[in-house]
């Protein structure tokens, strides 16, 4: 007996299954972050700091001392019985010999002057700030999302939820997927691309770059570049040519699974998003498997 045929599989079953599967998986989300960022400690400089012997007479010895430079306006000029007089590699031994005589003239003679290191630069996080104000007075502004996005609190469980599904989306086609963060349908995939093995060149992000290429000849907004705003999902880390097409395309975050120990661009080899010399900077993120 003949046996009916299977209806064509829903091309939507895939899209439930592959939801299942993130659902049952869980991911924590590791900031790629510069090594300034991620440091507790900030780096230190070697100050003259002059022990004032009467405070009454602080104006008198501001008045007598040469001004900060603006690279270290971070730092409090006095702290408590002690005075900044500025790096001490500025003054030669005549030259702070003569200072401190200055010093004493609208102070004491009691008036000595020391060595001390201070934070030679503005703290980034409040991990740096309760470390350097221990050394010396700092002025410091907290960052909310950079703050949030270290002790990862920034992504709530909804958006955590939705880089689950889109990198196993990625996993899947072992290459890359362009989504806009602002859409809700299909989570906002924009573009997809896989390897193509026949071509040396063919990464899954090249792909993904045509397709997107291709969107954008076809769309009214000329004027925006090819992913401003969005977010690309990535099986691998991507290699410098990928990396870089990216930086072009203007992307705004990508998300990654595995490394590429020769070759990657974000952790293997180098921080791309983190070089100064770039026209562009995206957020970088890998996404790690809890087990």
């Amino acid at each position: 007996m003949d046996h009916p045929k299977r209806p064509p599989e829903d091309s939507r079953l895939d899209g439930d299954i592959q939801k299942k599967s993130a659902r049952l998986r869980s991911f924590a989300v590791e900031p790629i972050l510069a090594a300034d960022v991620l440091s507790e400690l900030v780096e230190l400089i070697e100050f003259d700091v002059y022990g004032i012997a009467e405070k009454r007479n602080i104006p008198k010895i501001l008045k007598a001392l040469p001004p900060l430079d603006e690279s270290f306006s971070h730092l409090k000029r006095i702290y408590g019985a002690t005075v900044l007089i500025g790096p001490s590699t500025s003054l030669e031994e005549d030259g702070r010999a003569k200072l401190l005589l200055k010093l004493k003239e609208v102070d004491s003679e009691s008036g000595t002057v020391e060595q001390r290191k201070v934070p030679r630069i503005k703290p980034l996080t409040k991990r740096q700030f309760e470390w350097a104000k221990q050394k010396w007075p700092t002025a410091f502004h907290a960052d909310k999302r950079l703050e949030s996005i270290l002790d990862t609190t920034f992504f709530d469980a909804a958006e955590l939820q939705r880089l689950q599904r889109l990198i196993v989306c990625a996993e899947r086609i072992k290459g890359c997927v362009v989504a806009d963060p602002n859409k809700l349908e299909n989570d906002g995939v924009v573009a997809e691309g896989a390897p193509d093995p026949k071509n040396p060149l063919g990464h899954p992000v090249m792909a993904a770059v045509e397709k997107l290429a291709a969107l954008h000849r076809d769309s009214d907004d000329s004027e925006q570049y090819l992913a401003t705003g969005f977010d690309v999902f990535l099986f691998r880390e991507p290699c410098a040519m990928c990396a870089m097409a990216l930086v072009h395309c203007r992307a705004n975050r990508i998300f990654f699974l595995e490394p590429q120990p020769t070759g990657g661009a974000f952790i293997s080899s180098w921080n791309l998003h983190h070089e100064p010399r770039i026209n562009h900077h995206y957020e970088v993120y890998r996404l790690r498997e809890s087990l």
